[in-house]
């Protein structure tokens, strides 16, 4: 396909996946981060395997399949948004500009008929870094028939990065997420902003009106920063562990 994305990625199964005989369906937690790959990021795919590991064994999360996949999918995109075919950054960076069905539609297809996960949107959520977290908050905010909950850095939100950033008119009212929230139903759907500088998601917190859920909160100290992180993704989308404590507060 001349439009088609073509991304390396990593997938985590939790032990009860492989446990023998189990005909359970999981939860799926899309990450979407350039940092999959690094060695020491806690968005790597290692550190995140062995973090949900951890957090499963310790009673704190139960278990649910991680597909991790980079951020940037086309040379220049971030953003993972939809243009009209005769928008220019078709000329400019031709295979990001259909990153939102990507990770919408492409991604969820694809590991729904490999594993045994849930198809409801429910059971689905992003997590995103800084170079993903525009993506994973976009996606919240237009695809809830597909995921449920997000968790992303906070920031501003008021502009995709990349090649997409080149939007205008009412393209560029519509990526501004903040403008969203304003003009357009709230979607269905969880948000917490994670990590130092909370203070910047103040404006989603003031604005925000249910369904539409969003939190704060800090990340942990230590060499495992996103543990009550992915604990609280897992009760999002209904693999509570036994022992979970929120630290997230509206």
């Amino acid at each position: 396909d001349v439009w088609g994305l073509p991304v390396a990625g990593f997938t985590y199964l939790p032990p009860a996946y492989l446990a023998r005989g189990s005909r359970q369906t999981f939860p799926v937690l899309t990450v979407i981060s350039d940092a999959i790959g690094a060695a020491n990021s806690p968005y790597s795919a290692r550190r995140l395997a062995q973090n949900a590991a951890m957090e499963i064994a310790r009673g704190h999360m139960g278990p649910l399949v991680i597909v991790m996949l980079p951020a940037t999918v086309g040379r220049f995109d971030k953003s993972c948004l939809n243009l009209p075919p005769t928008f220019a950054a078709h000329r400019q960076a031709t295979a990001s500009v259909q990153g939102e069905t990507f990770f919408a539609q492409d991604v969820p297809t694809a590991v729904e008929s490999a594993f045994r996960v849930s198809s409801q949107p429910a059971n689905w959520a992003l997590l995103g870094d800084q170079s993903g977290g525009y993506c994973a908050l976009h996606l919240a905010f237009d695809d809830s028939q597909v995921f449920s909950a997000a968790v992303v850095p906070p920031g501003s939100y008021t502009k995709p990065a990349g090649a997409a950033g080149l939007t205008g008119g009412l393209f560029r009212q519509q990526d501004n997420l903040l403008w969203q929230l304003v003009h357009l139903p709230p979607p269905p759907v969880s948000v917490l902003f994670a990590g130092a500088g909370t203070a910047a998601a103040s404006a989603f917190t003031s604005i925000a009106q249910r369904p539409l859920r969003v939190s704060t909160t800090q990340l942990d100290a230590g060499p495992w920063p996103l543990a009550h992180v992915l604990d609280w993704i897992a009760a999002a989308v209904g693999a509570p562990g036994g022992l979970v404590q929120s630290k997230a507060g509206r």
